[in-house]
């Protein structure tokens, strides 16, 4: 008989159905689970929560940990009260520069401190009165704002979005890039919907891709939309503009989807900005993230004065000019110590004499600290319109144990390679060989004097007798044994462009025409040399990439001269190699590494043990210690504070430079020769170092070409490199990428496609770091470079 009871197929369960699964843990318990592991809901053998109540507590508790770790993320970027404001910077993408600036303004208005300060009436009235848009047209301290009702501060940057080194700068240090977008008119939308309505719609200009590109190379923080227009549409037709425009930003911006959008047309819009961007979650760029604590400035000051250097670190020149660089500004990042080197933009790695306790800027005092008379000033600095460079109560100074010191190039014996002293035998045998060849002929170029002969270079291989000529000289005798005569040195006319036929008066007076003639004949001279120089270079960056493995020989000498420093090698893979053989003299300075991996975790820990070892000068200060030397000695400040960084022996001449740069020219550099704190309108960052950081060493980056070059990049060609906050000019070498040999091809030229290895000289940074390099007409003109040429 046959059994008709149906068969079901049993039910797979799947990878993820494990102790943990979700299924299984809305299970009843099994028999026999009686007692206080029921009614915990937790099953014997360590299983997974099964109760309704088990479960409802192990969500209330994970969501308790991620909302404290969401505040404490907040508080280190600068979402609350105590600590740093936000550093906002403002991009806009369309045609009008001052986009920016206007939008800012707008935000700053939005927060409720503009009321009691002059900051934002500020920020208006220059605005109004046509400042430049390519700013920051503000000091810092002016342009930080706070909100008591939104319980957050801004500081407010606003570059010029065609300067892609500023974008950068700026870029570097912002919590928040805020896009302002215009969005797209009526006229512009389709009648599709979605990515397709996005086809003929274009909301980035040309002017401003080459800023887009370096920025997404260097890596971006959160970002944030502001789309302008939007109130002039109908309501129907909004959120059509706003999808479009979102679409031809994640087109042509390629920096990855916003995390906030939002109108910004009227004041309300722009409340409920402040409030989004205040809420809005930080996500710094991974290369910030490495432990560092970073300073942006607020105010500049210089004292004139050397400080003395701790035992074993590195003395600036005795007859040097140097003094206490002195800056102001929120500590972020991380906790900082004084016992750390610091790196500051655009002078250099020096040493912290002390990180003293600073007056907040007056924007940045909440309304509360305001009406209280001042309760935030710490020290006895300088307000929002600058004082003197003194304080008053210590934070941190560094200590004999817990301190770096500075060394960038390393000892070295300039004797250490030579031979010993030769013997009285090669002495005697080197005489003789020196008589030989003096007696015997040498062939020098056809008119050389008696006296010019014996001055030239003197090779074994050359034949005797002359040919080709050459004249044969023996010991400054002609062949008929008769002295020749010494020859009569005629200095030939310069050619200044004006001579005999070029112009002139009769008596050597030179027009200015003429002088203007002459100038545009050497400009063009050098303009066809360069297009020479190019054409050179093309052509040679052609036979490189059509033929990698050939070197041409030359013609206008032997191939033994040429290639006297190869060596020959059976396999590239499996060939024996020293590295160490024929080095230059210079790898005698540089520092090198038994293993690079062990020396940067060392260093982590150095950093964190400097920091954990000691409690904070905030928790000294509730403690009730009255702050001493000896106490701040091993204090640390942490990240919110608002500090005074006195940076010692700094050239008084890369002092005066920064002030220029950063102060705003002649009146910063009059107001801190007078003795006060000039505010900073540019960015300047003082970053804390690991310990090694500022020793010099070989450093490997892997770059790409950028897609936008379509010129050659040849090895040793001046490039201006930026590698996180570091920002230096050098001439790298090109080699091939191959992970396979521990020898690498040298490569003349940057490859068009795939990645290469560039190396050069610089102090040791840990990774992760962004690499962009620029190619500047010049060394003189690095800071002028406005494409990025190379990125990695």
């Amino acid at each position: 008989m046959v059994n008709a009871k149906q068969r079901n197929k049993a039910h797979k369960a799947g990878r993820r159905a494990g102790p943990a699964g979700a299924r299984k843990q809305h299970k009843l318990p099994r028999r026999g689970e009686t007692g206080a592991a029921h009614a915990l809901g937790v099953r014997k053998g360590g299983g997974a929560a099964v109760g309704k109540g088990a479960r409802k507590e192990a969500a209330r508790r994970l969501k308790e940990q991620k909302k404290g770790a969401l505040a404490a993320e907040r508080q280190r970027a600068g979402g609350a009260t105590r600590a740093a404001p936000r550093v906002v910077c403002a991009l806009p993408l369309g045609v009008a520069a001052a986009a920016g600036v206007d939008a800012l303004a707008q935000l700053a208005a939005a927060c409720e401190a503009h009321a009691q300060g002059p900051n934002v009436g500020g920020m208006v009235a220059e605005r109004d009165a046509g400042a430049p848009a390519s700013a920051p047209a503000l000091a810092l301290d002016a342009a930080t704002v706070s909100s008591a009702r939104l319980r957050a501060r801004f500081t407010l940057l606003s570059p010029d979005p065609t300067d892609v080194l500023a974008v950068l700068d700026a870029a570097s240090v912002a919590d928040v890039v805020l896009l302002v977008v215009d969005a797209p008119g009526a006229s512009e939308l389709s009648h599709k919907t979605g990515a397709a309505a996005a086809e003929n719609v274009c909301v980035v200009s040309e002017a401003v891709r080459p800023a887009l590109r370096a920025l997404c190379a260097q890596g971006v923080p959160a970002l944030a939309v502001a789309l302008r227009g939007l109130a002039a549409l109908p309501p129907t037709q909004r959120n059509t503009s706003k999808k479009a425009a979102l679409a031809a930003l994640a087109r042509d911006a390629v920096l990855g989807e916003p995390d906030k959008a939002f109108p910004a047309d009227t004041a309300a819009d722009w409340q409920l900005a402040a409030r989004a961007l205040s809420e809005l979650r930080p996500r710094p760029p991974a290369w910030r993230c490495g432990g560092r604590a970073y300073v942006l400035a607020h105010r500049v000051g210089f004292e004139a004065g050397a400080t003395a250097v701790a035992e074993g670190a590195d003395a600036p020149p005795a007859d040097a000019a140097v003094g206490t660089l002195v800056l102001e500004g929120y500590v972020r990042g991380a906790d900082m110590h004084a016992g750390q080197l610091v790196h500051v933009q655009g002078a250099g790695d020096f040493a912290v004499t002390s990180v003293d306790a600073a007056d907040e800027p007056e924007g940045a005092a909440g309304a509360a600290q305001r009406k209280s008379g001042g309760d935030v000033a710490m020290g006895g600095g300088a307000g929002a319109g600058g004082g003197t460079c003194g304080g008053d109560r210590v934070l941190s100074v560094p200590s004999s144990s817990n301190r770096h010191l500075l060394m960038v190039e390393n000892e070295y014996d300039e004797l250490q390679n030579e031979q010993t002293w030769p013997t009285a035998e090669e002495l005697e045998a080197a005489d003789r060989e020196a008589a030989a060849r003096s007696q015997g002929r040498r062939r020098v170029p056809k008119g050389t004097s008696s006296y010019q002969a014996p001055w030239l270079l003197y090779e074994e291989g050359d034949e005797e007798g002359g040919a080709d000529g050459m004249d044969d000289h023996m010991g400054g005798m002609e062949e008929d044994g008769v002295e020749s005569e010494p020859e009569e040195l005629v200095s030939e006319p310069e050619d200044d462009g004006v001579g005999a036929g070029g112009g002139g008066d009769a008596d050597g007076m030179v027009t200015d025409g003429e002088l203007r003639e002459s100038a545009e004949r050497v400009a063009a001279a050098h303009a066809a040399r360069a297009a020479e120089l190019a054409e050179r270079r093309a052509l040679a960056e052609a036979g490189e990439a059509e033929y990698p493995d050939e070197v041409d020989a030359p013609l206008d000498r032997p191939a033994r001269h040429r290639f006297q420093k190869y060596r020959g090698l059976r396999s590239m893979r499996t060939g024996e190699w020293d590295p160490k053989e024929m080095l230059p003299l210079e790898y005698g300075r540089i520092f090198s590494f038994r293993s690079f991996a062990q020396a940067r975790a060392r260093a982590q820990k150095e950093a964190a043990a400097l920091i954990d070892g000691e409690p904070s000068a905030a928790e000294q200060q509730e403690d009730g210690d009255s702050m001493t030397d000896g106490a701040a000695a091993g204090a640390h400040v942490s990240p919110g504070t608002f500090v005074r960084i006195r940076v010692a022996n700094v050239p008084a001449s890369a002092a005066q430079a920064l002030v220029e740069a950063v102060c705003g020219g002649a009146e910063g550099v009059a107001a801190v020769q007078a003795g006060a704190l000039a505010p900073a309108r540019e960015c300047l960052v003082c970053v804390a170092l690991l310990n090694h950081e500022t020793k010099v060493s070989v450093a490997h980056f892997r770059v790409t070409k950028a897609r936008g070059c379509s010129y050659p990049l040849a090895s040793k060609q001046v490039l201006y490199v930026r590698c996180g906050f570091r920002r230096f000019v050098t001439r790298p070498i090109f080699s091939d990428d191959g992970l396979r040999s521990d020898k690498h091809r040298y490569l003349r030229f940057l490859p068009q496609h795939g990645t290469a290895v560039a190396t050069c000289y610089m102090p040791i940074s840990f990774p992760s770091m962004p690499v962009l390099a620029f190619a500047p007409r010049d060394a003189a003109a690095a800071a002028a470079a406005s494409q990025a040429v190379a990125a990695g």
